[in-house]
């Protein structure tokens, strides 16, 4: 994650940032080649795809809420969570 200075820089700027960049300064996770792209995407979707969607939605809800509760909620509801992923899985 970028900080809010480098997020306005590149939103309301007409730079361009190569992959490498990218990378760098934490916008993206991961740069493969783009011979590579569809076989880790496909990957990806399977992984997603063969696991409990419950499970899933739970874990998009944990990543969601870092960014608006403070810790100690997030922590009790990323607690919460995992406890029904694992007794619902």
């Amino acid at each position: 994650m970028v900080g809010p200075g480098l997020a306005r820089q590149l939103y309301l700027g007409d730079e361009r940032i190569d992959a490498a960049s990218a990378l760098r300064i934490g916008l993206v996770g991961v740069v493969v080649p783009a011979a590579e792209l569809t076989a880790r995407v496909s990957a990806l979707a399977a992984r997603l795809a063969a696991a409990p969607a419950h499970v899933v939605r739970l874990m998009k809800a944990n990543l969601n809420d870092g960014d608006v509760l403070d810790l100690e909620q997030h922590l009790d509801r990323e607690n919460a969570r995992f406890v029904e992923a694992r007794l619902t899985h």
